[in-house]
């Protein structure tokens, strides 16, 4: 069959590995340049852009069905979990074309996009070597996981019992000038909240804190990458109790 010799010629090619490999960039690079205030070039680049991956794809496709077969040969289309990835992102890229107009949310799907990029580790020599052992490790490695997250219950459990309650603090920064809110005035007194109401400002939860066990796993990722956890010290260190006004330094067990 000349059709099948030449799709045989064409899959076996380093060029047409090549051409795959770049239309794989360039979709990360359309993916890129999207923003929701998009200008109307920008919009139609991606429009454009969607249609030509969509077109190569189907053109990959039908050129390895052409030359391997799809079940029934021992090197079919389909025999390879990859192939059935690849698959699957043509059939959500052409369920976007259909329904894009109709249903916007369909663009979630183009996100499977992103799975034909694990196929650009062939391009770095190694790369492949060093994935496969990444994925050998992960079994050996779930026991140190499980220690690890028994140690971060545990530090989880301790904050809770510690400082649950205990992150509440008096915001007067949208408090009107004449109302004079002050939190020094609400010191250690066990009604803070309605006192903080009272002179204008508004008795918040900081955003990081121990109320539950999930936000206690939150707040310790959050100290362990070093981002604002003087602030969280700070907070915890000048807090009096649940409902009670904070001072500098009130907590000493903090």
């Amino acid at each position: 069959n000349p059709i099948h010799r030449i799709a045989v010629r064409i899959n076996e090619s380093i060029e047409f590995e090549l051409f795959v490999d770049l239309v794989i960039l360039f979709s990360l690079v359309s993916f890129a340049v999207y923003t929701p205030n998009i200008s109307a070039a920008g919009k139609t680049f991606t429009q454009v852009s969607f249609y030509i991956i969509l077109c190569s794809f189907g053109f990959e496709m039908i050129v390895k069905v052409a030359a391997r077969g799809v079940l029934i040969p021992k090197n079919g289309y389909l025999r390879k979990f990859s192939d059935w990835i690849e698959l699957f992102i043509l059939i959500c890229m052409i369920l976007v074309a259909i329904f894009n107009r109709r249903y916007p949310a369909a663009r979630v799907l183009l996100l499977s996009m992103l799975l034909r990029s694990t196929v650009l580790f062939r391009i770095i020599p190694g790369m492949k070597s060093v994935g496969q052992t990444l994925v050998l490790c992960a079994w050996p490695s779930l026991g140190v996981t499980i220690i690890v997250l028994i140690i971060y219950l545990i530090f989880a459990l301790w904050g809770l019992f510690m400082f649950v309650g205990r992150y509440y603090i008096c915001d007067c920064s949208n408090a009107p000038i004449s109302a004079n809110c002050d939190t020094a005035t609400i010191a250690q007194k066990s009604n803070a909240a309605a006192l903080c109401v009272a002179m204008g400002g508004a008795w918040i939860d900081y955003p990081s804190n121990f109320d539950d066990i999930l936000m206690s796993f939150s707040t310790l990722f959050e100290t362990l990458t070093l981002e604002n956890w003087v602030s969280i010290m700070d907070v915890g260190q000048d807090s009096c109790g649940r409902n009670v006004g904070g001072e500098i330094n009130c907590y000493r067990y903090a």
